[in-house]
């Protein structure tokens, strides 16, 4: 599975919009979702170009939750 959950990217022109609005959009986002762990990074590229990473980190602890279970109960059932 991969280690580093859902992530999506967009990408805004740095000449339509700042990096301050795009922070400030990005935090009324996380508040809409506050059961979600989210990851963000907002970085410029050499073509001024502005890159937004959101990785989601809920699914990857929930999968590594349910296989220590299923770990744990094999062993149980092994062990009886």
């Amino acid at each position: 599975m991969n280690k580093e959950g859902k992530c999506l990217e967009y990408y805004f022109d740095s000449k339509t919009f700042t990096k301050d609005q795009l922070i400030k959009n990005i935090e009324e986002a996380k508040l809409e979702f506050p059961n979600k762990k989210v990851e963000t990074n907002l970085f410029l590229n050499e073509w001024g170009v502005y890159i937004l990473k959101i990785n989601f980190k809920d699914k990857i602890e929930y999968v590594s939750d349910l296989k220590e279970k299923r770990k744990n109960r094999k062993v149980l059932l092994l062990t009886e």
